[in-house]
């Protein structure tokens, strides 16, 4: 959040460029973290703070890369996450159904899908009471829903590239924060509504001096109560088509599954879950042939894996802080 990082893209716009070496080189030390200032990237790339700003400044405007800020799920007490798959009725559309659900308390990400459910969804939980009025009494009411598959996943992902499946993007949910997280509600909502906010203009809008928003920024992101992430646009890596791996994994090789499909590349998130799928993936690819690929290769070769089914993703509903 530099000084010189502001502008922000025009919605719906499709990346305009290619990641050439420095570029890549970028990505990768902000990916590891996105909080580094333009003066340690200057160090670490041996070129002007002046070239970083430029090219980040260049890359967002093309959503060649895409900042993010939310809040993560466990900092408003979301001890568990549900993946649920779910199947609509015949003759409901998909999209009215799906706007309601992502309505209802906790839902986090939803997925519009083909093969066994008709979308695939990440809710989380604070308790087993809270997975129970979301499923009984919240997703019940909507008219369209005819039949769910519900998985737990208490432990934290193996793979997480994204700060997309385990945080919260909507301002609407800073009422319910606790911790430090709390003490800066106004500051959490200007940032999930424009991550690429200066530090003066946020300064501005809190009505306070450069150095207070500076510090009260970095006690939050120092907390661990929110999530920063920097990430590369499917378009500009070539990746098409998205796809989710349902996985059983034999007993005692859950986790050893997992780590597998972690190692892919091209998982770029993987939790372990408890249900009838005890790990599930989430995938990008170039083409069908690279999808087909990984089902009849990568897949036959895990040895721990009993049974997979995948769904092929059709649209990603809602992208909180897009």
């Amino acid at each position: 959040m530099d000084e010189h990082v502001r502008r922000r893209p025009r919605e719906n716009e499709e990346p305009r460029t290619s990641l050439d070496d420095f570029g890549w080189a970028l990505v990768r030390e902000l990916q590891s973290d996105a909080r580094q200032t333009m003066d340690a990237l200057s160090e670490k790339l041996n070129v002007s703070p002046t070239t970083i700003s430029r090219r980040l400044t260049r890359l967002l405007d093309q959503r060649a890369i895409r900042l993010t800020v939310g809040v993560r799920a466990e900092a408003i007490g979301y001890s568990a996450m549900m993946l649920v798959g779910i199947n609509t009725q015949a003759g409901s559309e998909a999209n009215a159904v799906a706007s309601e659900i992502l309505s209802l308390p906790g839902v986090v990400t939803l997925v519009l899908t083909a093969g066994r459910f008709n979308m695939f969804c990440y809710v989380g939980i604070r308790d087993f009471n809270g997975a129970d009025r979301f499923l009984n009494d919240d997703l019940a009411r909507i008219r369209g829903v005819s039949n769910v598959e519900v998985m737990i996943s208490g432990r934290r992902p193996v793979k997480i590239t994204s700060t997309e499946l385990f945080s919260v993007y909507d301002p609407k949910i800073v009422s319910e924060l606790g911790g430090v997280v709390a003490i800066d509600r106004q500051l959490v909502e200007e940032l999930i509504a424009n991550p690429r906010v200066s530090i003066k203009e946020l300064a501005t809008r809190l009505g306070v001096q450069w150095s207070t928003a500076n510090r009260r920024l970095r006690t939050l992101l120092d907390s661990g109560g929110l999530a920063l992430s920097v990430e590369v646009s499917q378009a500009v890596l070539g990746r098409q088509i998205g796809g989710i791996a349902l996985c059983r994994a034999r007993p005692g090789k859950a986790m050893k599954v997992a780590e597998e499909l972690a190692a892919n590349p091209h998982s770029w998130g993987v939790v372990t879950a408890h249900g009838r799928w005890n790990c599930v993936a989430s995938l990008s690819f170039r083409d069908i042939n690279e999808l087909a690929h990984f089902v009849t290769v990568d897949l036959a070769k895990m040895s721990g894996l009993q049974e997979h089914e995948m769904l092929v993703g059709l649209r990603l509903v809602r992208r909180f802080g897009a």
